[in-house]
């Protein structure tokens, strides 16, 4: 899947109410928390930092 669309948590949200049964899987925990950290520093203006 092409989640470059979903740059919010709002887009996620709404993403996750139209689309009842997908589920979402990672190849690992890093990738899992990768995504997480990419979507809440979204956009990069808002100086997050990872750790």
């Amino acid at each position: 899947m092409n989640d470059k669309q979903l740059a919010t948590i709002e887009q996620v949200k709404q993403f996750l109410e139209e689309n009842k049964s997908v589920e979402f899987r990672g190849l690992s925990v890093e990738e899992k928390y990768d995504w997480i950290e990419t979507v809440r520093c979204w956009p990069e203006q808002m100086n997050c930092t990872s750790g």
